[in-house]
């Protein structure tokens, strides 16, 4: 045996090599594909007799199995765009949806997947994920990131910079898809506003207001 559990190998390698104990001629056996030997099932000298001697798994892209709804279902289809994230946030992942199941569970859940890309194996079979899958999609004039934005006097606010100063920009909202937001009034596109830490100015200005009320 010429791998180890954990081993890279690479298509075309040598796995194996196996005599025939009544001719004794060796073989070579070489990998059908490339990936990762994830079970070795046999030692030096253990007979071989027609059983699964090594496995290996390709894991440079992976299913991502999901569950949908009833009230989800109808809105899903293959081909959709999906965004997963793992659930500490520390990496994100593209695909697209290539399957629907035509029935439920006895949960009432359909199951869903997708395939993306796994190039450094951080995508591992059984974890657990979190995924959004954009069932539609429109073009607005102008939207800012979900992190700029601010309440201050019950007002929904970012904070614009002009020249070397930053000011309030009261806002009008529209649609948010979670982490843009469209803006329908307040805000000329093209303006530079504040999108990480703004609570931060927010803070300074509150702090501001109570020294000058003194």
């Amino acid at each position: 045996v010429h791998v180890l559990v954990g081993e890279q190998v690479k298509k075309g390698q040598r796995l194996l090599t196996l005599t025939n104990t009544d001719t004794l001629q060796r073989y070579s056996v070489k990998s059908p594909t490339s990936g990762e030997v994830t079970e070795r099932f046999v030692n030096q000298g253990d007979r071989a007799d027609g059983r699964v001697l090594l496995e290996i798994v390709d894991l440079s892209t992976v299913w991502v199995e999901m569950s949908a709804f009833p009230e989800s279902i109808e809105k899903l289809a293959v081909g959709q765009p999906v965004t997963v994230r793992d659930l500490h946030q520390h990496e994100a992942a593209t695909g697209t949806i290539s399957y629907v199941a035509p029935h439920m569970t006895g949960g009432h859940i359909a199951r869903t997947r997708a395939v993306i890309d796994n190039p450094d194996g951080h995508w591992r079979p059984g974890m657990h994920i979190k995924a959004d899958i954009q069932i539609a999609s429109r073009q607005v004039p102008l939207a800012i990131k979900a992190s700029a934005l601010q309440s201050f006097r019950d007002m929904p606010v970012v904070f614009a910079k002009y020249g070397n100063e930053f000011e309030v920009r009261m806002v009008e909202l529209g649609e948010s898809n979670g982490d843009t937001i469209e803006v329908l009034g307040g805000l000329k596109p093209g303006t530079e506003y504040v999108t990480g830490n703004s609570f931060l100015i927010k803070a300074d200005i509150l702090k501001d207001g109570a020294s000058h009320d003194h």
